[in-house]
């Protein structure tokens, strides 16, 4: 059955998700884990880009900036100090939900920015805004003509 009759779907691929990390244990890798936060929005991002829920379709808009604070404060601070405290619990479900909530308070559903003007003759001059290359796209076409980024 396919799922975009059902209107929640995800459009992502094994190939692209394989690049992404492969990529990202790379950078990560070459920068001794600093980058792991940004490597962390990367994939949450590409993750989430490609969810569409209720015909509605998911856009990450979290920093690896924002993320390296939490990891500093939650991740290394409170880490120290809870982790023996709680025999070891801490980093495996604390911070994971610390995480998990972040994540979706990043989270939100894309919002097509239609420009351009109605006049008598029609709305041939509207136009939405590609979420992945900023390209501006005919209102009738749901998939961008610059990048292929498929709107639902």
């Amino acid at each position: 059955m396919d799922n975009k009759q059902e209107g929640s779907y995800f459009d992502g691929g094994f190939w692209e998700l394989a690049g992404w990390t492969l990529l990202g244990f790379l950078v990560c890798l070459f920068t001794l884990g600093i980058a792991f936060p940004w490597v962390y929005c990367w994939i949450v991002s590409w993750r989430t880009n490609h969810t569409v829920v209720d015909g509605k379709r998911l856009q990450f808009n979290g920093k690896g900036a924002s993320l390296l604070g939490h990891f500093i404060l939650q991740g290394w601070l409170l880490g120290l100090i809870l982790t023996p405290l709680t025999l070891g619990l801490y980093p495996l479900y604390y911070f994971n939900v610390s995480l998990k909530k972040w994540e979706i308070k990043n989270t939100n559903f894309f919002n097509i920015n239609i420009t351009g003007n109605n006049n008598s003759s029609g709305n041939d001059n509207i136009k939405w805004k590609c979420p992945k290359c900023n390209n501006s796209n005919p209102n009738s076409t749901y998939q961008c003509e610059k990048c292929g980024y498929k709107l639902i």
